[in-house]
């Protein structure tokens, strides 16, 4: 009776062992499976980013499933998508604000901080007699006539310290022989 005792905790050892190993190898194989799947999620996020910050900005990530990294996957592509919305739009917006400019009959002029000009439109460039190319980048004080220089100036710094936009302002421009255009 020992035994044969002996030999069924000898089996049973060796069945609970292998059992054991069983279990721990399908827990092992379960883990490899979705660590793998958490990986490629990951990845395809990774690769989307960096050829985000490479500067394809028409980047899409694939989206697998509806886990958690699937749904910033299609957060990440909904971004994307409204960014290309919002610079079409921007664009169009500056077509827009271009062909009004230029179709002014009055000169136009947008100076920075600095007091250039950083857009001029067609009838600007008319009185001024010089190219648009001329004209950008170009610091407008010496443009203006002398006796009205300063007053100008103090007018743009006035509306480049203030923000608001300064309309219906006349003051003569010297052409570049030292002339002033007749308008």
């Amino acid at each position: 009776f020992g035994e044969g005792a002996r030999l069924v905790q000898r089996v049973l050892t060796v069945l609970v062992l292998f059992s054991g190993l069983g279990l721990l190898s399908i827990g092992l194989a379960l883990s490899w499976w979705v660590t793998g799947g958490i990986r490629t999620g990951i990845e395809r996020l990774r690769h989307g980013a960096l050829r985000v910050s490479a500067g394809d900005l028409d980047s899409h990530i694939e989206v697998r499933g509806g886990d958690e990294l699937a749904q910033l996957a299609a957060v990440f592509n909904d971004m994307m998508r409204r960014r290309a919305d919002t610079e079409e739009a921007l664009r169009e917006a500056k077509e827009f604000s271009e062909r009004v400019m230029q179709s002014g009959s009055n000169s136009i002029c947008v100076v920075d901080r600095l007091g250039r000009l950083t857009l001029v439109n067609r009838r600007t460039c008319e009185i001024a007699g010089r190219s648009e190319a001329e004209l950008l980048n170009r610091s407008l004080g010496p443009l203006i006539a002398k006796e009205q220089r300063a007053e100008t100036m103090a007018r743009l710094r006035s509306v480049l310290d203030s923000g608001v936009a300064l309309f219906d302002q006349e003051t003569e421009v010297l052409r570049p022989d030292g002339g002033r255009p007749t308008v």
